[in-house]
């Protein structure tokens, strides 16, 4: 465009020119009187010509830098303007109307530059919003196609959808009739299942029609706890009802003449406190495995000698598995290195699988406990000669209440949360517990803890094994 606007005044100067020494030409071939005047005058006339292109050219160039050039310069600055280039500046020095669009573009573009910044930094801070969110968040537009997601939907569907509609990114019917309605103006909800998981979705719309926003979460987590909770409930009224029952039945059969023959009522008042014991174990169970998934207890971690408290476990039910006919023993003691943990809760641990292995070892068994040790870790095993568990069962054993015989169990006293609270109280202690068992074969509990030092080698404890005849 400036080469065209010079050109134009470049020709209109040479016009102005070429007229006038025309008309002087005219004039001179008129007027002058003899032919050495005239040829005189043509030599004027063209010196003259030459003159008026030359000055016709630098006309031109002046105006040109004076007007044209900064023109170009503001339509310049305007197009980078328009294409997103908010670092062009005009930076004119002129006084007068050009220099003053000038200034005014330098000023929009400073403030376009400023509240673009000011965006850029808000969409910055609601990014970092959206992917510290545990919830997926989706957006989409008046047509149903997916314009934002976070971090959590990528992880939750694997890309992040954009561009694509939204049962497309998340294929799923319930998700797709709510994000209808919400493109309809109408808030809903969806629950829907993704692979193995179950999905909570909020559904929204957003103002003037724009498109839907969805919140989704995974409750998979929460709906198998409160599938737990209400087992769990379940149970414990179970066991809490059946000595309850009991215990009022016989009270009931008392006060109705019972107490009037005494070896009836003997044998009730045994059955009344034999109960209340029951009913005393499974509280006290209740309460321990409340304190072992309590976030607030505290375990103090410290090198512990497990050689030592499966001595003293051993003791304690010494009389029992000799009231049963069963042995008690301690082997691999060599492998017996001090580990981290709580001394009260492996105490726990071991007396309930020991105590677990009694019960369910026939006269004449053997209940062991074995050390193992590796180079991070150690294992505390219960090995006892009993009837074994069914593979069926061994996914399940830790769960509370759950009895592999539900009828021997009863019999046997146990209240189904033993190794529940073996699990919660091995977990707490940074360890892991598991179970081997085959039918007719016995079972092996092993408890596996961190390592530790307790300022002594642990060869000095006893040799090879050593037993505790019951």
């Amino acid at each position: 465009m400036l080469h065209s606007i010079r050109a134009r005044l470049l020709i209109a100067t040479l016009a102005g020119a070429v007229l006038v020494v025309g008309a002087s030409w005219i004039y001179a071939e008129n007027v002058a009187a003899d032919a050495a005047t005239r040829s005189a005058m043509r030599d004027v006339l063209v010196f003259a010509s030459v003159l008026a292109a030359i000055v016709a050219v630098v006309l031109a160039e002046l105006i040109a830098r004076r007007f044209v050039t900064p023109i170009a310069e503001l339509r310049h600055a305007s197009d980078a303007l328009a294409r997103g280039d908010f670092a062009v500046r005009v930076r004119s020095r002129r006084d007068d109307e050009i220099g003053g669009i000038g200034r005014a573009i330098d000023r929009m573009a400073d403030q376009l530059a400023e509240r673009l910044e000011a965006v850029r930094a808000e969409e910055s801070r609601l990014r970092v919003m959206l992917d510290a969110m545990d919830e997926a968040v989706l957006v989409t537009d008046a047509d149903g196609l997916v314009v934002l997601s976070n971090a959590a939907f990528v992880g939750l569907s694997g890309s992040a959808g954009l561009g694509r509609a939204c049962i497309e990114a998340i294929r799923s019917a319930e998700l797709h009739e709510a994000v209808s309605k919400a493109l309809r103006g109408e808030r809903s909800k969806a629950v829907f299942r993704l692979d193995v998981k179950i999905i909570s979705a909020h559904v929204a719309p957003l103002p003037d029609g724009a498109g839907a926003i969805v919140v989704m979460r995974d409750v998979t987590e929460v709906r198998r706890l409160d599938e737990v909770r209400r087992d769990f409930v379940a149970n414990a009224s179970h066991e809490l009802r059946t000595p309850l029952t009991a215990i009022r039945g016989f009270a009931e059969t008392l006060r109705d003449g019972a107490l009037d023959e005494p070896r009836i009522a003997k044998r009730f008042v045994s059955n009344i406190v034999e109960n209340a014991i029951r009913l005393q174990r499974i509280v006290d169970d209740l309460l321990e495995l409340s304190r072992s998934e309590s976030p607030d207890a505290r375990f103090e971690l410290e090198p512990i000698d497990p050689l030592a408290i499966a001595s003293k476990v051993l003791s304690s039910l010494e009389q029992k598995a000799s009231d049963k006919g069963v042995q008690l023993g301690i082997e691999a003691t060599h492998d017996a290195v001090p580990v981290s943990g709580d001394e009260r809760a492996l105490d726990q641990v071991l007396l309930n699988l020991v105590d677990n292995g009694i019960k369910y070892t026939p006269s004449g068994g053997r209940v062991v406990v074995r050390f193992r040790k590796d180079a991070d870790t150690a294992r505390v095993e219960v090995v006892d000669s009993g009837p074994g568990i069914a593979a069926s069962h061994l996914s399940r054993i830790f769960e509370r209440f759950y009895r592999v015989d539900q009828g021997r169990s009863r019999e046997q006293g146990g209240t189904g949360l033993g190794l529940a609270i073996v699990k919660h109280l091995t977990q707490r202690m940074g360890g892991e517990v598991s179970v081997e068992s085959r039918l007719g074969h016995g079972t092996t509990f092993s408890v596996r803890l961190a390592r530790a030092e307790l300022g002594r080698d642990a060869s000095a404890h006893d040799d090879d094994s050593a037993a505790l005849d019951a």
